[in-house]
């Protein structure tokens, strides 16, 4: 792995909000990243399912993770538009998030997916930077 790609891992864990989730970057790449995240109670909504705004949440955290790694270091990385999905709620086990990103001739994309633990899609946002 990459030096600054540590970097932008350790950045990412050791935030006190990251840190509460107990969200872990299992793979960071030029372009890719997979992030990990147990299922707690304090994540559920009245309805016993993972609330839809931590979906969110999850897959803007992959997207920064990807966009660090395509921007140079020097560069704040800001998303300026996201399209979200939610395809089928989940309560219980654990999250798998992934993120792809391509560069444009002016910002990129990303396409952040969520994953629950028999790898069903859960779901899906689509970042412009």
């Amino acid at each position: 792995m990459e030096r600054e790609h540590q970097q932008i891992i350790d950045d990412i864990e050791n935030s006190k909000f990251y840190e509460c989730l107990e969200l872990k970057i299992t793979h960071l790449r030029t372009g890719w990243c997979e992030m990990h995240l147990p299922i707690k109670d304090l994540l559920l909504d009245r309805f016993g399912a993972v609330d839809s705004k931590v979906l969110y949440v999850l897959c803007d955290i992959a997207a920064f993770a990807v966009t660090c790694t395509l921007v140079p270091m020097e560069e704040l990385p800001v998303h300026y538009s996201m399209h979200f999905t939610v395809i089928s709620p989940v309560s219980q086990g654990g999250l798998k998030i992934t993120a792809h990103g391509i560069e444009a001739d002016v910002g990129g994309f990303i396409e952040s997916k969520i994953w629950g633990e028999h790898d069903q899609l859960l779901a899906v946002g689509n970042i412009r930077f």
